[in-house]
């Protein structure tokens, strides 16, 4: 078999078992269904360090869930023990382990199967696919430029143990933020930018006109979000999962206001999400997708009417505008938890976590109404441009010579 039907048709089976999986709650056919996507790993020669990394990442969320389950049945009349701690009567309802199991399968088959269709395959078969699903131009465009600037920067992988605090980790504290000092933002943004035009020119020179400007902005966007591994925020900051919506939200917007497209927004979060799942970031496999895409959507829906026009109280409207998209970077999160069936505890056990990433959300707008300002007076790539015209006229001159 080609390896762009192969890939076409694994493509279009992580869907069809990823859809599948929120329907199906026998347990024998989740036993089967997964044991016989362990078979199909294996038989594609991957590696096991690779499927018990995977596994490990989701290793609290399973626990997480499973102790809902203990303690808050689905049936008050299942079998349960009374145990007795300081004098409070506890309820361990053991006669959930077959709804317990089924979660855990149905985490493990999606979890398997993205990566067996992402690591299967070689590399750029799974864009192609995407792009025989009639995926838009310019996600599929922005997704290659997105894998291939991230390679780039990767360079060759080092084997041996991983020095902390690596010489090209930036830190950023949340003082700068706080005090205007945004200048790693505009660095964030003209290097990406820069980048961009450089691949943009290499690879699609034919390309032109408006749909080379979004391209060009969401590429942006994209480059920049992958970039934020490299970024070190809020150094020594307790956990609080979602910090990075401070540089992630107004990423997101700038594809919104800044390009032509009616979902700009929702292109560059479809894009960074499918990179993010390619490049093995996440941890819930093809559900990282909706991590970024969905910010992407509500941006495109919200923000040209929340931010319009008047500048008037403009840092609290963006505050408003980032604590929804926050919000909805809790979309993975929210369908593995849906996925797994899980208790109202489960939910209880998440939710600073989502107020965290609402949180960081709205406490964007202390970058986001900077952004916005720079984009309605046309200086969002102020310097990139002076710098484009510069070496362009360089270019020419020793041409000329």
């Amino acid at each position: 078999m080609d390896y762009s039907l192969s890939a076409r048709i694994k493509t279009i089976y992580l869907l069809i078992l990823s859809s599948g999986l929120f329907f199906t709650s026998s347990t024998v056919v989740l036993a089967l269904l997964s044991g016989f996507q362990i078979v199909l790993y294996f038989a594609s020669g991957l590696s096991v360090q690779g499927l018990f990394s995977a596994y490990k990442r989701i290793l609290i969320l399973a626990v997480i869930v499973t102790i809902s389950f203990l303690f808050i049945p689905s049936d008050p009349t299942t079998n349960h023990t009374v145990l007795t701690l300081f004098h409070y009567p506890l309820h361990l309802y053991w006669g959930e382990w077959p709804n317990i199991a089924a979660m855990l399968l149905r985490i493990i088959t999606l979890i398997t199967a993205s990566l067996w269709v992402r690591d299967s395959e070689r590399s750029g078969a799974f864009i192609e696919s995407l792009r025989w699903l009639k995926i838009p131009e310019t996600v599929a465009i922005a997704v290659d430029a997105g894998l291939q600037l991230s390679q780039r920067r990767k360079g060759p992988k080092k084997h041996g143990k991983k020095k902390k605090g690596g010489k090209n980790k930036v830190a950023i504290t949340f003082q700068q933020i706080k005090s205007g000092e945004l200048r790693f933002f505009d660095d964030l943004l003209n290097k990406a930018y820069q980048k961009v035009n450089h691949f943009l020119q290499e690879r699609y020179s034919n390309i032109s006109g408006a749909k080379r400007h979004d391209i060009t902005i969401i590429l942006t966007v994209v480059t920049a979000a992958l970039s934020l591994k490299l970024l070190q925020l809020l150094p020594g900051l307790p956990i609080a999962p979602g910090h990075k919506n401070l540089v992630i939200v107004p990423l997101i917007v700038i594809a919104t206001l800044a390009t032509h497209s009616r979902y700009g927004g929702f292109s560059a979060g479809l894009a960074i999400g499918i990179s993010s799942f390619l490049l093995g970031y996440g941890k819930f496999g093809v559900l990282e997708i909706a991590h970024f895409a969905l910010p992407g959507l509500v941006s495109d829906i919200l923000a040209p009417l929340v931010l319009a026009k008047s500048r008037k109280f403009l840092i609290i409207r963006f505050a408003l505008l980032g604590a929804v998209i926050g919000l909805t970077r809790f979309a993975a999160n929210f369908l593995i938890i849906i996925l797994a069936g899980a208790p109202l505890l489960a939910w209880a056990a998440f939710l600073p976590m989502l107020v965290s990433q609402t949180a960081f959300g709205a406490l964007s707008a202390l970058i986001g109404a900077y952004i916005v300002q720079k984009i309605k007076s046309g200086q969002l790539f102020e310097v990139t441009d002076a710098t484009q015209k510069k070496s362009q006229s360089e270019e020419e001159s020793t041409k000329n010579v």
